[in-house]
Formats: structure tokens, sequence, C-alpha cells
């Protein structure tokens, strides 16, 4: 059984991959401590501040906290960027997201 831990690098894992592919780049992203904080990406418009929360199906991934919600918000109004959270489902075997959503933190 996967720890904790494996969960969200593999979330945070499937999720910078999925915004490589649009043509983000990622300028932070602490990948051996997931959720420690948010990963910081620029695409060629937006500039993002993402949190991921990841599970293992069937389980559902819990939401943010208000903290998590407030620190994330805050670094992305001082940078003048976004701040999203994605959920991230995966399969058994950690290396397909069974469902993901995103949601923009307003």
């Amino acid at each position: 059984m996967a720890t904790a831990r494996q969960i969200g690098q593999a979330g945070e894992a499937l999720v910078v991959s999925s915004l490589r592919s649009k043509g983000f780049t990622v300028f932070r992203w602490n990948e051996d401590t997931p959720g420690s904080g948010a990963i910081e990406m620029q695409g060629r418009k937006k500039h993002l501040f993402l949190h991921v929360k990841a599970a293992v199906a069937p389980d559902k991934p819990r939401g943010l906290t208000l903290e998590e919600k407030v620190r994330i918000k805050t670094r992305a109004e001082a940078a003048k960027g976004e701040a999203w959270a994605a959920k991230v489902t995966l399969d058994e075997t950690l290396s397909t997201a069974a469902n993901t959503t995103w949601r923009r933190i307003l």
C-alpha cells in the first residue's frame, strides 16, 4: 500500500506533467515534500501557483484548508499570479489520474 508521501508525489508529478505538456515551465516545486508549498509555474500568459491534493481511488482527495487557501492566494497575489487547486484521484498503480478537477482560488 502506498504511503501518503508517495500518493502526494505521484499526484503532483501528474499535474506538473499535464501543465508542462500545455507549455508551462516549473519555477518552484519541492518534489521531495509534496504539499509543503505551492508549485509555481509560468505559461505564456499565466503565472500559476498550484496546490495539489491526491488520493487513491476509491478515496477522494480532501479540499484545501483555509490556511492553505490563504497562503497560496497571498503568494499568488504578491507575484500578480493566479492561485489554483487541483484534486487528483489516482489509480492503484499511482501512474494514472482516474480524475483531476481544477479550481481557481478566488
